[in-house]
Order: structure tokens, then sequence, then C-alpha cells
């Protein structure tokens, strides 16, 4: 029997509007349909219209969960425009912030995984990590979720010594309850059957695609900008490499919380050589002429930002985000799949559609 079976535009597997129609036939999709632009706003367009001391608040809130990966890649290029330093006691701050919106998204994006697998005790853990998460952002920028916080030549907010130990508690409060979720997980039955060899991104299709980002680390890759191509302090304090090899849905899953571990790590040892210092930004009323263009690692994949000043004002803007819900690679990735596990397949890419339609 032949039928659609249409997900969207908005669902729980998914972040942003997008519409995809699977095409089934004994059980077996067929064919895909994919509908997206519903999160198309032009913030390139707008932010041009906006005088620059203005301009934070917009960049900021392009993506809800991915917000200071954006206004970071939006302060290192004015940064570079403006020739500014940043002291390295803001730069750790940032990275804390940067981290820790990494194992939110990662940490989240895995919780929808596991609720599909029906796996609801690991779903409501992975949910509260994502909370503890959220608080411990609140802490270091006031905000659960809108982080306004990196400003040019610094930050717009310090930590105190008592907020650095309540920070430190909850990191490692966090990282003994994903190690034990983890280690559940690696030893649940069925787990490997049910996501194993489903979906998978071969190396064919990565270099096809240009797949990068942590989608692409758990088929096999080593690129990571963080590393590659240290910004923001990351030559200092770089995370290790972390890698899956199957690049199924299995691999996906796993990349996420071996990620999220390491995240953890990393801000536990930030925190720890937190330097002394200055640290406050001020937003820049003018840039002189000049360009410069920035790529960071986003928990979803690369996020670059291109910017040109003319001497008065910005005159080009490109914001060129993580694109992972490519109709050729979902068709590439679903064709051929079960008709149950297509909800799962698109829940494992975990794409933002918000960054991917800036």
């Amino acid at each position: 029997m032949a039928y659609q079976l249409a997900l969207g535009p908005f669902g729980t597997v998914w972040r942003g509007p997008q519409r995809i129609s699977l095409h089934v036939d004994d059980e077996r999709i067929t064919e895909i349909e994919l509908r997206d632009g519903y999160a198309a706003r032009d913030c390139a367009v707008r932010l041009l219209r906006l005088d620059l001391r203005n301009t934070a608040p917009l960049v900021s809130r392009i993506c809800g969960v991915h917000g200071h990966h954006h206004l970071l890649a939006w302060t290192l290029a004015l940064e570079a425009i403006a020739g500014l330093e940043v002291p390295p006691r803001a730069q750790v701050l940032r990275l804390l912030v940067a981290e820790g919106e990494r194992v939110a998204s990662h940490v989240h994006a895995a919780a929808g995984v596991v609720e599909l697998l029906g796996l609801e005790l690991v779903h409501t853990t992975l949910l509260k990590l994502h909370e503890a998460t959220l608080q411990g952002l609140q802490m270091l920028t006031g905000q659960r979720c809108v982080h306004e916080f990196a400003l040019p030549g610094g930050v717009q907010h310090d930590l105190h010594s008592d907020e650095v130990r309540a920070l430190r508690a909850l990191l490692g409060k966090q990282e003994r309850e994903l190690r034990q979720v983890i280690e559940g997980l690696i030893h649940t039955r069925g787990l490997s059957t049910r996501t194993g060899g489903i979906g998978t991104l071969s190396a064919t299709l990565m270099a096809q695609f240009a797949v990068r980002g942590v989608f692409a680390r758990a088929a096999g890759s080593s690129t990571d900008i963080r590393r590659d191509a240290p910004y923001a302090g990351y030559d200092v304090w770089q995370p290790r490499l972390v890698q899956q090899r199957g690049g199924d849905v299995q691999s996906r899953l796993f990349i996420w919380l071996l990620e999220s571990y390491e995240s953890i790590s990393l801000a536990q040892r930030l925190l720890q050589e937190l330097p002394e210092g200055l640290w406050r930004g001020d937003p820049l009323d003018s840039l002189p002429e000049g360009s410069a263009t920035v790529e960071v690692e986003a928990p979803t994949g690369p996020l670059r930002y291109m910017l040109r000043s003319d001497g008065v004002q910005l005159t080009e803007v490109i914001i060129d985000g993580p694109q992972l819900a490519d109709r050729w690679l979902l068709r590439a990735l679903l064709v051929g799949q079960a008709a149950e596990d297509g909800p799962l397949v698109i829940a494992s890419l975990a794409s933002c559609v918000t960054c991917a339609e800036a």
C-alpha cells in the first residue's frame, strides 16, 4: 500500500518550522518532499538598517538555541575590523557560554531521539540535564536562553567567586549524571539493533554534500573549527576531538553525549584556570573601513559571518549557517528506510532551521 506521511511544519523532533512529506510504499520510504523557508527573515538585510550600537539584540535573537554563537561570530568580526584585543578573562567567559550552549543543544537533541526510542527514563534524565545547563547559563549571563553576552572587546557580565563555586559544583554533578547516561545506553539491549545502520552518512555523501560539524564527526570526520582554525581563545583552551565512525543514528546519538561530556570537562578546566583581569566590553558606534570573515563551530556545524564597512557604516553582511536540512541529503538518508525509521533519522540530524534561514 502506498501513502504519504506528512511531518510538520511544526514538530518536536526538529528546531524551527519545516514540512517533510515521506512517500511510502510497502512500508518503505520511496521519495521525500521538503518545504522550507518558513523561518526566512533576511536578518542580514535588517542589520544593515540598524545603528551599529543596536545590532547585538537582533544578532543574539536570530536563534533561540544558538544565539551566543551568532553573537560571538558577529563580535569577532567587528573586533577584527576595529583591531580590538580581548583580555584573557573575557575570552574564557565567552568560551564558558559557548560550551554551555553546546551542551544544551546536544543534550536536547539526544533527548528527542531517545524519546522516539521509548526510553522514557533516559529522556527524563536528559531533560533534567538540559534544565541544569540552562541554569548554569543563567548564572553566567543573567539569561536562560537569549545570551546577549559578548561585546566588542569583552563581555557584558563578570563572574564572582561564589558563582564560580556554584558553577563548578553544578558541572561536577552534570558530569557524573551524563557519564551514567552514556554507560547506561552502551549497555541498553536492542539500542544497536534499533539505531545502528539507519540513516547512514557515508564518506561519499559527506564529500558530495560538504557535510561538516558534529554530523560529520559522527561519521569519522576529524574537522572541528575549534581545533583546526582556533578562535576566541580555543588555541589556548583546546577541546579534545570526539569522533564516531558509524555515521548512523546510533553514532549521532553518542557523538552528542560524548561531545557534551567533553564540553563539561572543558568548562571545568576553564573555571579552574579563570584568569584575573579586565573583562568588560562596550558596543561600538563606528567602524573603520575594512572587512572580516569569521567562522565558528556552532553546535550544529560551521557558522560564518562576513562583514564589510566603508568607514561610515556596514555595507555588507552575509550570514552562512549550517545547512543540514538539504532536500537531496535528506533524500539520500531516508529513501529505502523503513517508514517507522523516518522520524528517527530526521530527529538524529538535529538541523536548526532558524540558523539555516537567518
